[in-house]
């Protein structure tokens, strides 16, 4: 397979499982080097080691997305491991299946703050 990012460096968000593996997993097919964010620490490791065998490296960074000094301090780790991003992706996303009228205040900002906000309110691109 032609490896047409060789050597570019992505971020991808919600990289642990899902829809962000895939896409961490086929940018590291494609020869980028990976920095993979999410919650669950064991299924991110997990992911990593796979990206590992396409013979690039791939970094882990547990944070929650809708705390922005989370992000930002995954961010800037990233940057120091790995140098700056030329690919952003941001994949995590939440959702509360309930009628709107039982969705608290507190759980609407957090939907909104993960799935509109995160990477974008840090700055950092």
């Amino acid at each position: 397979m032609a490896k047409g990012l060789k050597n570019k460096v992505a971020l991808v968000s919600g990289a642990a499982q899902g829809i962000g593996r895939g896409i961490a997993l086929r940018l590291a097919q494609e020869g980028a080097h990976v920095a993979l964010v999410d919650m669950n620490g064991e299924k991110l490791q997990e992911t990593a080691n796979e990206i590992r065998k396409a013979n690039v490296k791939a970094s882990t960074f547990v944070a929650d997305i809708s705390q922005r000094q989370q992000i930002i301090d995954a961010i800037n780790d990233a940057e120091k491991q790995l140098g700056g991003f030329d690919i952003m992706i941001n994949n995590a996303g939440i959702a509360q299946v309930q009628p709107l009228k039982d969705v608290t205040p507190e759980e609407f900002r957090k939907i909104t703050d993960i799935n509109w906000r995160s990477l974008g309110d840090t700055g950092c691109c």
